[in-house]
């Protein structure tokens, strides 16, 4: 048995965006559990195994929770009850069908578990997210958002949008056009335009007159 193995019993998941993962070491144990720290912006694989049993059930990626800067997120690593020491870590995306293997077979079930962590490596560097410029008329557009004019049936046909097509999905077709990034960049004189010439007459009257409005 491996001299870092860590007996633990599986507390908690969630489901969201990263899956996370709550384990209680006991305290035999807790003192390998909360040296886990040293994981701080590594990714690391955990050999899980059933009780004293000595072929793996299965085997994760993860990585302790931590914000965009590498720093480990507050009570990742905490005092649990007893002497016992609870962990969260968040499961990487390769490992995400082998987890809710894990959940059916360990959660809510009696048997204990134990974890082998290895095989760290450093977190890949984020990709810092592209801030897309903006126009004048964001204000305006957000109004035109929120008006009926994405449920207009002729506007949809333009658009090559049916009555099922998301609201989201004829947003972005809005963006094709008028061929731009942002709507923001769009005048309400130029969108009625545009209208207009699409034979949107309906539409281009909900454009001049939430212009208007807006004082644009």
């Amino acid at each position: 048995m491996h001299e870092t193995a860590i007996f633990a019993e599986f507390l908690n998941y969630s489901l969201g965006q990263p899956l996370r993962m709550e384990f209680a070491a006991s305290e035999a144990t807790a003192t390998r559990a909360r040296a886990l720290s040293a994981f701080r912006q590594k990714v690391f694989l955990v050999d899980v195994f059933e009780g004293a049993s000595e072929k793996a059930f299965c085997t994760l990626t993860a990585t302790l929770p931590h914000k965009a800067d590498g720093e480990l997120i507050q009570r990742c690593i905490v005092p649990y009850s007893g002497k016992q020491v609870k962990v969260t870590f968040d499961v990487m995306p390769e490992s995400h069908a082998t987890f809710l293997l894990l959940i059916e077979a360990f959660y809510g079930q009696p048997q204990k578990m134990r974890l082998e962590f290895r095989g760290e490596r450093d977190l890949p560097t984020r990709q810092k997210r592209e801030v897309k410029a903006k126009g004048e008329f964001g204000q305006y557009w957000r109004a035109m958002h929120d008006s009926s004019m994405l449920n207009s049936q002729e506007l949809r046909e333009v658009l090559g949008c049916n009555t099922e097509t998301s609201e989201a999905t004829v947003w972005e077709a809005l963006h094709n056009f008028f061929n731009v990034k942002s709507l923001s960049f769009v005048s309400p004189s130029d969108a009625a335009a545009k209208f207009e010439q699409a034979n949107l007459p309906g539409v281009a009257a909900i454009a001049r007159r939430l212009g208007e409005s807006e004082g644009k």
